[in-house]
């Protein structure tokens, strides 16, 4: 599946769950090359802070503006995102650990910084095996792209986005590997659960050493 397909199918979910004058902004486009074959990180959905816009001005992203939004320029903005923000940091570290490259998804495409605003809007009682049909469309793309990635390894970084993933597909826990694993595609696929590697909630530093190792170690027994 091409990225651009994607974006497109994204697009049409938008369209298809909001009305054309709502105060909402547009969804998380991808832009390729999707990295395969490597990590791949999963957080729950993209944040919206003030560095992200910081630049264009947040009605750049307004779903307003959607007919005439700049792909190229979103483009450049997420390309400098990843270089830059504490986010993006820690896999970028992790990757060079194991010497494999990267790729991050969300698994929702709405662009949000309060996790508490995301339960509300998108799953009934706030319950991550209970989406509502906007989330469910977005998860059922999500998946998509997960596949498409074809990862050696996941690693979830968020409480709320594992427990979707442990619903979704079917994990189990493998004694001999200590880690996750669930099937994605054909195949059987290591995956790790952990909180989030930056930020305030963020693993300290010895437990974060302790999963680099420990994903290695999976790595090597694969």
């Amino acid at each position: 599946m091409a990225i651009d397909q994607i974006n497109r199918e994204v697009f049409n979910i938008w369209e298809k769950h909001c009305n054309p004058c709502d105060d909402i902004l547009v969804p998380l486009m991808y832009y390729p090359p999707l990295k395969t074959d490597g990590l791949l990180f999963i957080g729950i959905n993209p944040s919206f802070t003030s560095e992200s816009y910081a630049d264009v001005g947040k009605e750049f992203f307004h779903w307003s503006n959607r007919t005439n939004f700049d792909l190229e320029k979103d483009a450049a903005i997420e390309k400098n995102n990843r270089r830059d923000l504490l986010y993006f940091r820690k896999f970028k570290e992790i990757a060079e650990y194991v010497n494999l490259n990267w790729e991050s998804i969300d698994l929702l495409f709405w662009r949000e910084t309060k996790l508490e605003n995301i339960k509300k809007r998108f799953f009934v009682s706030q319950k991550p095996d209970k989406p509502n049909a906007f989330a469910a469309d977005q998860l059922l793309l999500s998946d998509k792209l997960i596949r498409f990635a074809t990862p050696r390894l996941v690693v979830v970084v968020n409480a709320f986005a594992a427990h979707i993933m442990i619903n979704r597909l079917s994990l189990h826990f493998d004694d001999k590997l200590g880690c996750h694993i669930g099937n994605i595609g054909s195949r059987s696929v290591p995956i790790f659960l952990v909180s989030m590697l930056s930020g305030q909630r963020a693993l300290d530093v010895y437990s974060y050493q302790r999963l680099k190792w420990h994903i290695k170690q999976v790595l090597n027994h694969i």
